[in-house]
């Protein structure tokens, strides 16, 4: 790998070889042990590791200087734990890869990676992190290891929310990263706002029945572990088409924004209670 923002622990290669395969293909390798993907018990595959095994195969095939500029993941069925998961990439376009995740022959997910040159890092303001943040209580995130936890305790005002993303910690292995902030860890820090927003609304407003899918895109990398990156966000759904919603956020870099990103649901179909 040669983007500026592979993974360099060996814990975290997620990818085994496949021999005879036409194209760039691999397999995903299901550390249940992971103390990140797997920081809890789950019954199926993280859809994080299957974002992050398309990620790594993408970038297996970068060219040198780039970084990872956009994500679009669509979730189709939930991978389990009882056959391969294998992965097969197609170019779609300059140094972008559609990557198909299946698993006994029928499609998982569909993940879309863009690479970028690496020409500057993002911008960074003058706006510098509260010294005296607190993460949030980790069953609010489903975290159970506190290395885990990316965001500090949101503040909610109204349909608005906005948290800091806690100084990156070198024993969370979804930090680990040769020189730029790991897409998927800004990603990650996102979603932990949704689950805090979730924990806040045990009804109304959550993020719904089923995540379909996930998109990341920034201009530019950050570079380094001290930056002060803050999640802005809406609390409140857009309607994008019948039951299904998105919820979106941009995330800054000292008070200038440099990234978006968005997740979609579906609301599962009821019986209709009458009377």
């Amino acid at each position: 790998m040669t983007t500026i923002d592979s993974r360099t622990d060996p814990r975290n290669a997620v990818l085994l070889p496949v021999a005879g395969s036409d194209g760039p293909a691999a397999q995903l390798r299901v550390d249940r042990h992971h103390p990140f993907f797997f920081d809890h018990p789950l019954d199926h595959v993280p859809g994080l590791l299957l974002l992050e095994g398309a990620v790594q195969l993408a970038q297996s095939m970068a060219h040198f200087g780039r970084f990872v500029s956009a994500i679009e993941g669509r979730f189709i069925r939930y991978a389990l734990f009882e056959a391969p998961i294998l992965l097969s990439a197609r170019e779609t376009g300059p140094d972008r890869l559609e990557i198909t995740l299946t698993q006994k022959a029928q499609d998982r997910a569909v993940v879309t990676v863009t690479l970028a040159p690496y020409a500057l890092p993002a911008a960074g303001g003058r706006l510098n992190r509260p010294l005296s943040l607190l993460p949030p209580e980790g069953g609010l995130l489903n975290k159970s290891r506190p290395e885990n936890i990316l965001i500090a305790e949101p503040r909610r005002q109204e349909d608005r929310i906005s948290a800091w993303m806690l100084p990156l910690s070198e024993t969370c292995l979804l930090t680990d990263s040769v020189q730029a902030v790991h897409p998927l860890c800004l990603l990650e820090g996102f979603m932990q706002v949704q689950r805090w927003i979730n924990s806040q609304n045990p009804d109304a407003g959550r993020m719904r029945d089923i995540l379909t899918g996930v998109s990341f895109r920034q201009y530019a990398p950050v570079l380094g572990r001290k930056a002060a990156l803050r999640i802005d966000g809406t609390t409140d759904f857009t309607e994008t088409a019948p039951n299904r919603f998105s919820r979106a956020a941009t995330l800054s870099h000292g008070g200038i924004a440099f990234a978006e990103c968005a997740l979609h649901t579906a609301v599962a179909m009821r019986a209709i209670r009458t009377g």
